[in-house]
């Protein structure tokens, strides 16, 4: 073979395997662009899962193969509650849990952390299986040992409930520090409890905050510690604050009671005695707005802000404002007071609607929202409109609002921290924009604002694939949509 001819061989041989390599790199960002069109859209199921995962699970994508089990096994939970079903059903549960759990020991022996506590959690409740505690718990600890926070959690417990408290601690401290909201919640109990020995508050308080990031539990536990006063300073309007996250987190918020119900007493005698903050801690917990109106009567800003987001501002969002002039009324007064958000509110009132005169059938004047349309740049009432919205903007973004998060109000939410639209006269606040410093997203975040919590999903899901922390965007999407169900 001559020189030229073995160069050429290794030529052809090269460019082969670069176009291997080239078809291989391809298929895989195909797999991972799959994952996210599953991910990002999962609520209204606009993409089957047997089209977009278990193709890439069978092809050794584990996270395809995570969220994959989890449909198969959601798909078969009516059964759990269904002791009457049908023969067919139980054959399509079972066959469904099978799928899940082969899925899952593929993924578990890749070293998959989150697979592996999938698989844990079907042998310990016995889906498709026999209840086995300790094959459970054995795949728990490679999960744990995978830096899985869920598998330490799951582990923990199991050592919680055969009373071998240390070892829980051990696990339930590496889950929380992986951001396993359960563990920081039991570690919250453990201290609270005093089961490590003695009890203490400040620890709890520590975990329960944390725990509160993403579950209701903890922040009921905040909730009843602020009411009561138990190792903490009692404070009624952290109290209030946690109780109100609460029922926002959870898929159970109907029938929820407010920790204890001589607080609520103590606040409608506060009120009765024209004691403003008192009317308005009621106003929260009850969602009463009598209460705000009548600590806007009182002269307190934030109750006039409160009255005046009663009567519609927070149809705002959908463009639906139910009583302008109402709103309209309590929302100025608390401007005038100098409450920064009853003024970045009002301004918003304006941006959104206008005052036209209109009467009813009986010749009634009545209340008429405008929504934005295709003239309002040619109307010089709506541009009068936009005018005084901007100066009252400006108002709202010259004003110091405290601490943002300081009064658990967020001075903020869901106003000035909004993306205004390209509309002439308004003026960005930027000291309120969203800035892409996850810390501060994820303390916005964590009051619930859903915005922060989606703009993190964005700047995870603009990472590469390799680089993506899979676990928590799939807690924030939990999050956002339970705090936001989508509109489908």
């Amino acid at each position: 073979m001559t020189r030229n001819s073995l160069k050429s061989m290794t030529m052809a041989i090269v460019l082969t395997l670069t176009g291997i390599a080239g078809a291989a790199a391809e298929e895989t960002e195909n797999t991972n662009d799959r994952l996210d069109d599953y991910l990002l859209n999962r609520s209204c199921s606009i993409y089957d899962p047997d089209e977009y995962l278990k193709p890439d699970c069978e092809k050794n994508n584990s996270w395809s193969c995570v969220f994959y089990a989890r449909e198969k096994i959601n798909e078969s939970f009516i059964v759990d509650d269904s002791e009457n079903a049908d023969e067919d059903i139980q054959k399509s549960a079972s066959g469904n849990y099978q799928e899940a759990s082969g899925y899952l020991k593929k993924a578990c022996s890749g070293n998959s952390g989150a697979a592996c506590t999938e698989s844990g959690r079907m042998y310990k409740k016995g889906l498709g299986t026999v209840p086995d505690i300790q094959t459970a718990g054995s795949l728990f600890k490679k999960a744990c040992g995978l830096d899985d926070g869920e598998g330490c959690g799951e582990l923990g417990r199991i050592y919680l409930d055969s009373g071998k408290i240390s070892e829980a601690v051990n696990y339930f401290d590496k889950g929380c520090i992986l951001d396993d909201p359960y563990s920081c919640f039991q570690l919250g109990n453990i201290h609270a409890n005093g089961k490590t020995g003695r009890q203490n508050f400040e620890e709890a308080k520590k975990f329960y905050e944390k725990s509160c990031r993403w579950i209701a539990y903890g922040c009921s536990e905040l909730a009843y510690m602020y009411a009561k006063g138990a190792g903490v300073k009692q404070d009624l309007n952290l109290a209030v604050y946690y109780y109100r996250l609460s029922p926002e987190l959870s898929d159970k918020a109907e029938g929820l009671q407010f920790p204890l119900p001589e607080i609520k007493k103590q606040l409608e005698e506060g009120c009765s005695k024209n004691n403003a903050g008192s009317c308005v801690l009621l106003g929260r917990m009850t969602d009463d707005s009598s209460c705000f109106e009548k600590a806007c009567s009182l002269n307190d800003g934030e109750g006039c802000d409160f009255a005046g987001s009663a009567y519609g501002i927070y149809e705002v969002q959908d463009y639906g404002i139910h009583q302008p002039v109402t709103a309209e009324k309590y929302l100025k007064k608390g401007c005038e007071l100098n409450n920064v958000h009853a003024c970045a509110s009002l301004a918003m009132l304006y941006k959104l609607t206008t005052k036209l005169t209109a009467e009813d059938e009986d010749g009634n004047p009545v209340e008429t929202p405008w929504f934005t349309s295709e003239d309002r740049y040619n109307d010089d009432r709506i541009r009068e409109v936009y005018r005084t919205a901007d100066k009252i903007y400006r108002k709202a973004c010259s004003m110091d609002p405290g601490p943002v998060f300081g009064n658990f109000r967020m001075t903020a939410d869901n106003i000035l921290l909004n993306k205004y639209d390209d509309i002439t006269y308004v003026h960005k606040c930027s000291k309120y924009a969203l800035s892409d410093n996850q810390e501060s997203l994820m303390k916005l975040c964590d009051l619930n604002y859903t915005d922060a919590c989606r703009k993190l999903i964005d700047l995870n899901m603009e990472l590469p694939h390799d680089k993506r922390n899979y676990y928590l965007i799939q807690k924030l999407l939990d999050k956002t949509e339970t705090l936001a169900p989508p509109p489908c």
